[in-house]
């Protein structure tokens, strides 16, 4: 089980964040540490880390208070629904004027090719002369 073990320690100077940082990197199952030193807190994350004995060894460094021990869960991405993509026209809209294309003609086209995919029901009825 991954946690969180954040841990308030008296660190006076550079030297002092530097053991501190040293003595938790070296601690067993730490996975990341990080020191805030305008809150002089060390922040360890790790699997099974013994917060007793972190902060017994921490307070080489100055006097040590231990302030929460957390279970960190793992972070579950959402997977975003796919937006559908827009229909392509099968029949860009491009037209050659020198090739002697007819900007018209291709229109008709287009309409035909959108009845073919989504032919329209009528109820009208045909007579022939």
């Amino acid at each position: 089980m991954k946690q969180k073990i954040a841990l308030k320690v008296q660190m006076n100077c550079q030297k002092c964040r530097t053991k501190a940082m040293e003595i938790a990197a070296s601690a067993e199952g730490v996975i990341s540490v990080t020191i805030d030193g305008e809150k002089e807190q060390v922040v360890v994350v790790g699997e099974e880390v013994d917060s007793i004995d972190l902060m017994s060894r921490l307070r080489k460094v100055g006097y040590t208070n231990l302030i929460s021990v957390e279970e960190v869960k793992p972070e579950h991405k959402k997977e975003e629904p796919k937006k559908p993509e827009p229909e392509k026209d099968p029949f860009p809209k491009i037209a050659w004027f020198n090739d002697g294309f007819n900007p018209l003609l291709m229109e008709k086209i287009r309409r035909y090719a959108r009845l073919l995919k989504n032919p329209v029901q009528t109820s009208q009825n045909f007579t022939t002369d």
